[in-house]
């Protein structure tokens, strides 16, 4: 595994919604992916924080997918005014990226 993680200070609510996006999607990628690789990187920009989690495993069709960790992600980021943003196909990999928008300042 790989991991970037910038220096990110937003409030506890977002915090915990990174930490539990970051912890299914690792979950996902340890029971689906059969994944050699995992990179996990955290970004702050001007605007938002950005959470990305891209394996190079079997991937998968997200239309067909059924289980409650994607979508526990998607209201869990949206209860933020947040965004998932899930790509995959099979043999391909996936990529997940989490997107919450963070005022100027840093606080939320």
């Amino acid at each position: 595994m790989h991991a970037e993680l910038a220096e990110v200070a937003p409030d506890p609510h977002v915090r915990g919604a990174l930490l539990r996006c970051a912890q299914e999607s690792l979950a996902n990628v340890r029971k689906h992916a059969c994944a050699s690789a995992v990179t996990v990187v955290l970004t702050r920009r001007p605007d938002a924080v950005e959470l990305e989690v891209t394996d190079d495993g079997r991937g998968f069709v997200v239309a067909d997918a059924r289980g409650f960790g994607i979508n526990g992600m998607r209201q869990r980021l949206a209860e933020l005014g947040g965004d998932l943003t899930v790509t995959s196909s099979v043999g391909d990999g996936t990529r997940i990226l989490a997107e919450i928008p963070i005022p100027e300042g840093g606080q939320r």
